[in-house]
């Protein structure tokens, strides 16, 4: 992955989350286009990690809560 790819990655990541985190819900809605369009995976391989970092961020908000 290149530098530029991983700054991508970071910041995407970082909006998404603080937009999952406030919202509540809504994440892979926001996460599959920029795995897509913006890193360039298929739509498998990126529905496939909006789900893992979707439920693992879902499964640590319900610890935290619980």
């Amino acid at each position: 992955m290149s530098p530029l790819a991983a700054t991508v990655a970071v910041l995407a990541g970082g909006l998404i989350g603080l937009s999952l985190g406030a919202l509540g819900s809504g994440g892979s809605i926001l996460a599959v286009p920029v795995l897509v369009y913006a890193l360039g995976e298929s739509a498998s391989q990126a529905t496939t990690g909006s789900l893992v970092v979707v439920g693992t961020t879902a499964l640590i908000g319900a610890v935290a809560a619980w």
